[in-house]
């Protein structure tokens, strides 16, 4: 299973544990507040000695008020029950968090089959030589409007290398038109330090692309 099928199915799971809590409080509620209701309906019947008036008073006060209470404590809680609201009790029970649950629960939302908005590799693409399959892979999954953001180490020429500590290299030339062949727009593609190497630092560039 996806790690994206994961989260969703927890997600799912945590859901359906609100909804049995939410269920089970507001049946207790309302069990309460039946047996509130009627003890108050009792006695104010009693104090008219259980009249035609005061009983069918009674018993109208007695509906509406348990319509209120199952109302407020059973269908409304349920409904506003959703996963978004399931995702924003766990980001307040682990703030670690930090809503990337909620922003995740919303970007399905909008987008079903892309949840991505931006994709962020830094520090990865070295261990990666030939990188078209990877932008091709970035451009298909992220949204309208998305960024690719990402550091490579830099290459002379107009390829990629292999460097002595094992990483690859790649050139700015290469890094344009694998953008252009996979269908991005360069937002921005600067000179960088991504790393520094026995105290040294390391030429590369930062990129961002936009879909």
């Amino acid at each position: 299973m996806k790690p994206l099928d994961r989260l969703s199915e927890y997600l799912g799971a945590l859901e359906r544990r609100l909804r049995y809590l939410t269920l089970s409080r507001g049946a207790a509620v309302t069990a309460v507040a039946a047996l509130g209701l009627t003890i108050v309906a009792v006695m104010v019947a009693n104090q008219f000695a259980f009249s035609n008036p005061s009983v069918v008073g009674a018993r109208v006060f007695l509906f509406l008020g348990l319509a209120f209470a199952l109302g407020a404590a059973l269908v409304v809680p349920v409904i506003r029950l959703n996963r978004r609201h399931a995702a924003r009790k766990a980001e307040n029970l682990y703030p670690q968090f930090e809503e990337r649950l909620l922003t995740f629960t919303e970007r399905v939302e909008q987008t079903p089959n892309d949840p991505f908005l931006h994709l962020l590799a830094a520090d990865t693409l070295v261990y990666i030589g030939d990188l078209r399959r990877v932008f091709e892979a970035a451009h298909a999954r992220l949204g309208a409007e998305g960024y690719f953001l990402f550091t490579v180490e830099k290459a002379d020429g107009e390829g990629f290398e292999l460097g002595p500590k094992r990483r690859w290299r790649h050139s700015e030339a290469y890094l344009r038109r694998l953008a252009e062949d996979a269908g991005f727009a360069i937002a921005g593609l600067v000179a960088a330090q991504p790393r520094r190497e026995a105290n040294v630092p390391v030429e590369g560039f930062a990129v961002a692309l936009r879909r």
